[in-house]
């Protein structure tokens, strides 16, 4: 268990590290203003970032079912566990290839694209908003039924899908809409801005309390499938980490429309 606590703890700083850095070398590149700008200029990013994702909650997954083994009499979960390290031993490597390619294809000498370029305002992610109050209610409702009913459903048919849906729609509503107000700034909307210093690296709990939230939530659900019972402490912790993302996406429009009396 503690090598297990080690190897996740290892994955989590290294994404929050990898950012740090690309971030920082952005202040020495021309043009890329962001670590946006260096990760644009890589094809297979997105790909990347998949990986890590993945990654992670694969070694998160092989922690707990460790912890399930440990606890049954006849281990047998020791196969099961076996799989899912070799999976993410797997996808290990293939980050580890695509992130070595990614750090020799940056282009030190290289004029890259800034991220208000990489982010206009007419290329918003599906489930963007619009700029009425009435929209933005709607979508933060919408968040909140879908938490509901990711914990209602917790460990049924429908956690899964609902897990990744709340990821991809908290991902397109923190850029689309929250951004701005933390910017204050209508036509700002990079996600990568959101880790600097200027706007108190509010990126970093952002993303893994998202990150996390709906992590807890699959493999809740998984674990729930292998030996029929809830995991309550993995499911308090994602219904937390969810609760306090959209408690943190909420205070930035209300703080906002508090102290001008407008909504971007």
């Amino acid at each position: 268990s503690i090598s297990g606590r080690i190897l996740l703890a290892g994955r989590m700083i290294a994404f929050g590290l990898l950012i740090f850095v690309v971030d920082s070398l952005a202040d020495v590149i021309v043009g890329a203003m962001c670590a946006s700008g260096i990760f644009s200029d890589y094809g297979q990013s997105t790909v990347l970032f998949i990986l890590l994702y993945a990654t992670i909650f694969l070694f998160l997954l092989w922690y707990l079912v460790e912890r399930l083994d440990e606890a049954s009499e006849d281990f047998r979960f020791i196969k099961t566990k076996a799989a899912i390290f070799l999976s993410g031993a797997v996808l290990s490597i293939a980050t580890f290839y695509l992130l070595n390619e990614f750090i020799f294809s940056i282009k030190y000498s290289g004029i890259l694209q800034c991220c208000s370029r990489i982010y206009p305002v007419e290329s918003q992610l599906t489930f963007s908003v619009l700029s009425t109050s009435a929209t933005h209610l709607f979508l933060f409702s919408g968040l909140l039924l879908f938490l509901i009913l990711v914990d209602r459903w917790q460990g049924g048919l429908l956690s899964i899908p609902l897990n990744i849906l709340f990821l991809y729609l908290g991902i397109a509503f923190l850029i689309n809409s929250i951004s701005p107000y933390i910017y204050e700034l209508p036509t700002h909307r990079c996600p990568f801005c959101l880790f600097k210093s200027e706007y108190g690296y509010i990126g970093y709990p952002f993303f893994f309390l998202l990150g996390g939230g709906t992590m807890s939530g699959l493999a809740q659900s998984i674990i729930h499938r292998l030996n029929g019972k809830q995991a309550h402490t993995i499911q308090k912790t994602a219904c937390l980490a969810k609760l306090i993302f959209l408690s943190i996406l909420c205070y930035y429009p209300l703080s906002y429309y508090i102290k001008n009396g407008v909504l971007l």
